[in-house]
């Protein structure tokens, strides 16, 4: 996953992080999201082999283990039912 911030009219990659993912190629929609339960907006992403849901917050980035990735977890995480 790379971060980009648009400078102007340049675009700038201010920051990466490697073994997580927000697509699947053939699914309908991006998984994942932003939520913002604490005050602090996090990155919902999902480990690269969806076993896992991934919380990242910026700078940093910082990421953390939010839990399994079962069914009807990650939209739990998104609406910060955890």
């Amino acid at each position: 996953m790379r971060f980009w911030r648009l400078d102007g009219d340049r675009l700038v990659e201010i920051a990466g992080l490697d073994g997580v993912t927000n697509h699947r190629i053939g699914d309908p929609e991006i998984s994942g999201g932003v939520r913002a339960c604490g005050g602090t907006p996090e990155l919902v992403l999902l480990s690269a082999d969806w076993s896992r849901i991934v919380a990242v917050t910026l700078p940093g980035p910082r990421m953390r283990d939010a839990g399994a990735n079962a069914p009807g977890a990650l939209d739990r995480f998104l609406a910060c039912e955890n």
